[in-house]
């Protein structure tokens, strides 16, 4: 009977702090999560912010290989030019008697 007497004495007031408690539990963990989502925003736009910036520098990258690839085929195409056009030269020079086999194996 005492027990029944002191829980309908103190019974509500301690329901209106565990309540009082409970609620500031919940707005400490609803601040919580508000600045962690602030924070992951944060993190997406740099990392967005980081791969557009990648994604320029890869772009030049390819772009300095791909001239790179293109210059040394054309070097190439010249060189093969170059040996036609000698060993055309040297064809005429040796039909004019300018020059002579012997004198080739010399150089």
């Amino acid at each position: 009977h005492e027990n029944l007497d002191l829980m309908l004495r103190f019974g509500p007031n301690a329901w209106r702090v565990h309540n009082q408690h409970l609620e500031a539990f919940l707005a400490k963990a609803q601040m919580e999560v508000v600045e962690r989502k602030r924070e992951i925003e944060l993190l997406n736009r740099d990392r967005r912010l980081n791969q557009q910036a990648a994604a320029v520098e890869l772009g030049r990258l390819e772009q300095a290989w791909k001239d790179g690839v293109q210059k040394n085929a054309d070097i190439q195409t010249a060189c093969w030019q170059l040996e036609a056009e000698i060993a055309g030269l040297k064809t005429e020079a040796e039909a004019l008697g300018i020059i002579t086999d012997d004198s080739m194996q010399q150089d």
